[in-house]
């Protein structure tokens, strides 16, 4: 099979732009368990890594008690290998936390196309380097 490299780039680009649109529209929560591969997984700051099924009954929770936190990202590369397959997108986020408080830093998240065609994270970390608005 000849794959357009290039065009899948763009494709997966995109893609996380609409997951970071997706996560301030919706939820962080909401938007990480519609992108989430079924054996996808999180390293989240502190604790274990989160699955699929962790984000539906995370989901839960914040539809009763609301989303109280922002997280919104920006890719600034992205790669895909020439089987067309799997590819990464790394960038900067901003989270704001329920007490206002603000931490920024960076991503890099690893995606995978799915039967469908659909590019769906297997696996997501970032690294913060500042926790106040300008630092």
């Amino acid at each position: 099979m000849n794959v357009d490299v290039k065009k899948e780039k763009q494709a997966l680009l995109q893609t996380d732009i609409d997951f970071s649109r997706l996560s301030v529209e919706k939820g962080v929560t909401f938007a990480f368990h519609h992108y989430l591969a079924k054996e996808g997984l999180v390293l989240p700051f502190l604790g274990p890594p989160r699955t699929r099924s962790d984000y539906a009954s995370l989901l839960e929770l914040t539809q009763a008690q609301g989303e109280k936190t922002t997280l919104e990202w920006s890719p600034e590369f992205a790669d895909v290998a020439r089987s067309g397959d799997l590819g990464y997108t790394w960038g900067g986020y901003t989270y704001r936390a329920a007490d206002s408080s603000v931490s920024r830093g960076f991503y890099v998240t690893i995606w995978k196309k799915q039967a469908n065609g659909e590019w769906r994270v297997v696996f997501d970390a970032g690294n913060q380097i500042g926790d106040k608005e300008g630092e």
